[in-house]
């Protein structure tokens, strides 16, 4: 969250720093190299054939039909889209965001809902009704979530994938995607469809805000609310075979939902960093009680998880790199398209209608070209910060290469010693 304060950039600057961090972490875990296990899953189905790399018979799945399934899954994904579609386009005209004034709008324009958002009535934006509609909206977020998370396993498994590493890499995109769209899509529809960065912030401030205070009420306070329940009935002081049952009893602790929170809320606090800065500032705030109330969460409200040793987090590390990425992009359209920050610098270029700015005649080339521009030379100063910082530490390198001349001496030795016991 710290990596919002320094702007789109700044994450990308700190990435292959992390990168170090992580495979010297690696290093001293002894991970190096190790991923999740390439064993088939139970579930896997398919014909019997013969390796033509090993010549033993395994097992078989057309990748074309798996890919037929892929889109099969589409679809499914795609209609449950829909639903978040919906509920942003009420939630929206509830907020009175959106208006019966120019064609675009009135596709989503909806006079039902927009009237209990005028002035006097009970979402009257001036008065606290204004969070009604907002609080609903995250409610109804997270009801589709946690729809999407059952149909997302279903989907899943229907496809058949022949690895626990392949199974978990399609599930972490179906979620991330169906999340992300549901998150996002209202600000990205104001950002730069109604290209109001006012709305933009008051909805990013509501959405994130209250998107903390129910992590932090979820994950801190209800935990704590059943340990200390769990201590007023005296299960602290039982003997260490019953807490051995009640640890096998306990809910099985899922590292996917914290993982996808985390990605989230990194999208919230950089795709939009120019309209909403004080969403890092909350963010550090939110993980240090997080970070707390996790172990307390591992230690006695779940039951404890089995070490899987990895060398890195995966998918999720690609996942954060594109939103990265599509980061610089956003915030060079709200600098250039949506806020008047361009417009401060070369006011000759736009000209105001009705409070709103707009694009001078002939001058739309200009800020376009702006835009990319700052756009490609960010790029091009991250790939070369990538280029410049080894995301491999030297001492780590080093260590490698220890490993493997150990291994090859202790090979040598063992077809000497074979040689030596068959003579």
């Amino acid at each position: 969250a710290l990596w919002g304060f320094l702007g789109p950039p700044g994450p990308f600057c700190f990435f292959p720093l992390g990168a170090r961090q992580s495979n010297g972490w690696a290093c001293r875990w002894r991970t190096v190299g190790r991923t999740l296990a390439e064993d088939p899953r139970p579930t896997f189905w398919g014909q019997i054939q013969t390796c033509p790399v090993t010549g033993r018979k395994k097992m078989h799945y057309p990748l074309w039909r798996r890919r037929l399934r892929y889109c099969g899954s589409a679809v499914v994904t795609g209609v449950l889209l829909c639903f978040a579609l919906l509920a942003m386009v009420c939630s929206l005209n509830l907020q009175g965001y959106i208006k019966n004034t120019y064609w675009a709008e009135r596709i989503f324009y909806v006079p039902f809902l927009a009237q209990f958002a005028e002035p006097g009535r009970i979402f009257d934006p001036n008065t606290y009704g204004a969070y009604v509609p907002v609080f609903c909206h995250t409610i109804v977020i997270g009801q589709l979530n946690r729809l999407y998370r059952e149909v997302a396993v279903e989907l899943t498994e229907w496809e058949n994938h022949r690895t626990n590493q392949g199974f978990d890499t399609a599930l972490i995109l179906k979620r991330f995607i169906f999340e992300a769209f549901d998150c996002y899509i209202a600000l990205f529809y104001l950002a730069f469809f109604q290209l109001d960065p006012i709305r933009l912030r008051e909805e990013l401030v509501s959405l994130y805000t209250i998107d903390s205070l129910r992590r932090v009420f979820l994950e801190t306070l209800l935990p704590g609310l059943q340990l200390w329940m769990a201590h007023r009935k005296g299960h602290h002081s039982q003997p260490l075979l019953a807490q051995t049952i009640k640890q096998v009893d306990m809910s099985e602790y899922e590292p996917f939902d914290d993982y996808l929170e985390m990605v989230i809320q990194f999208g919230y606090v950089t795709l939009f960093a120019s309209a909403y800065p004080l969403a890092a500032g909350i963010s550090i705030l939110a993980n240090l009680i997080e970070m707390k109330s996790d172990c307390l969460k591992l230690v006695w409200v779940y039951r404890r998880p089995p070490a899987q040793p990895v060398d890195s987090i995966g998918i999720w590390d690609r996942i954060l790199t594109a939103i990265v990425a599509l980061s610089i992009l956003t915030n060079c359209l709200l600098f250039a398209f949506t806020s008047q920050q361009l417009m401060a610098w070369v006011p000759w270029w736009f000209v105001l209608e009705d409070g709103d700015q707009v694009l001078a005649e002939g001058m739309g080339r200009y800020v376009v070209g702006v835009c990319f521009t700052m756009e490609h030379c960010l790029m091009l100063a991250v790939m070369w910060i990538w280029y410049l910082v080894d995301p491999v530490p030297e001492w780590v390198q080093v260590k490698i290469q220890q490993y493997h001349y150990q291994k090859e001496l202790a090979e040598k030795e063992l077809r000497r010693a074979r040689v030596q016991a068959e003579s």
